[in-house]
């Protein structure tokens, strides 16, 4: 992998890290404007919304009712999901699925700003499909009332991805790349694309069950012996090409995971690392891990992260690298 120097990695990472601070500032106040997201031509800019979906429901239902819109013209414009489904299967996609305590403009908003930090130095010619999925993620109460309020919510979030990534054509080159609690709903959602079961709910599995998806991780709040075999997402790396993980010791809130649930007292895979990577065989060589300690400090921040050369440059080749590199 594609890896910068000290020196390199801490001056891009300022400069880098200030511009989108910046752009960050400006888009929090137009989000919701098309002409904020600034797409390039030839790109396509997205967003799925689960937000008015119950967060309970039944064990297998037909496709979720989902919210879909897109920027064109400037201007959003809203669409089903066979159009979403039906535009440019070829195109290289990016599915973001955001943290805790985002309100649908903020998830628009941090998708903007991974958009323009993934098309950072891509061809023109190169084109991304960008889909921002939104998930009700609004702050709710304390600190510990929210976040197992939230832990709870991404098991049938994993569903309602689950359900689309299903119906998406496989020949797609399909990227997930998720934030914080957000890498709970992605990794819950493959393993049920795969078949598995979780809190009763199924899907149709993806036919066939084949290594397609390539996954950045990025400060991932979720169990770190949830792969393993026999675990709640024993089958996602079944449909996992390749994953990208950032770890950080540092990290005050991942720290914290284990209020997510009082009995288990989980711990996450951001703040330690995949527990029991051994046990996972050849599937285990497919994850890359990266400390980012030395290069966020002690936030948990998004746009530390995204503000990151070392990191960026990390989640650009995984996204864009052709197969077997």
């Amino acid at each position: 992998m594609v890896l910068l120097n000290r020196f390199t990695r801490r001056c891009f990472t300022g400069v880098l890290g200030a511009l989108l601070a910046l752009l960050w500032l400006l888009n929090v106040a137009c989000a919701a404007d098309a002409n904020c997201v600034g797409k390039r031509p030839g790109d396509q800019f997205w967003v799925v919304s689960t937000r008015h979906l119950p967060s309970c429901g039944p064990i297998q239902a037909a496709s979720p009712d989902f919210h879909v819109q897109y920027v064109a013209q400037q201007s959003w414009h809203r669409a089903d999901l066979d159009q979403l489904l039906a535009n440019e299967p070829d195109k290289i996609t990016v599915i973001y699925v955001h943290g805790n305590r985002y309100e649908a403009h903020d998830a628009i908003e941090r998708g903007s700003l991974l958009y323009h930090a993934l098309v950072d130095c891509l061809p023109p010619e190169q084109n991304l499909r960008m889909i921002v999925w939104s998930w009700p993620s609004d702050t709710d109460g304390g600190p510990i009332r929210d976040v197992r309020r939230k832990t709870c919510r991404t098991e049938i979030e994993a569903y309602y991805l689950a359900a689309f990534l299903n119906q998406m054509n496989p020949a797609t080159p399909t990227n997930l790349v998720s934030y914080s609690l957000g890498g709970r709903v992605v990794i819950g959602a493959m393993h049920m694309a795969a078949g598995g079961e979780w809190a009763g709910r199924l899907v149709t599995p993806a036919a066939p069950i084949t290594p397609r998806y390539r996954v950045a991780m990025i400060a991932p709040a979720f169990e770190d012996d949830g792969l393993l075999p026999g675990a709640k997402f024993q089958m996602a790396l079944s449909l996992t090409e390749r994953m990208y993980v950032t770890i950080n010791a540092c990290d005050p809130i991942l720290k914290r995971f284990h209020w997510a649930d009082k009995w288990e007292h989980p711990t996450a895979v951001g703040y330690s690392g995949l527990l029991g990577v051994g046990q996972l065989r050849a599937a285990g060589h497919r994850i890359v891990y990266r400390d980012v300690s030395n290069l966020v400090g002690r936030t948990h921040f998004e746009v530390q992260h995204l503000g990151s050369a070392a990191v960026m440059t990390d989640v650009r080749h995984m996204i864009f690298a052709p197969p077997g590199e």
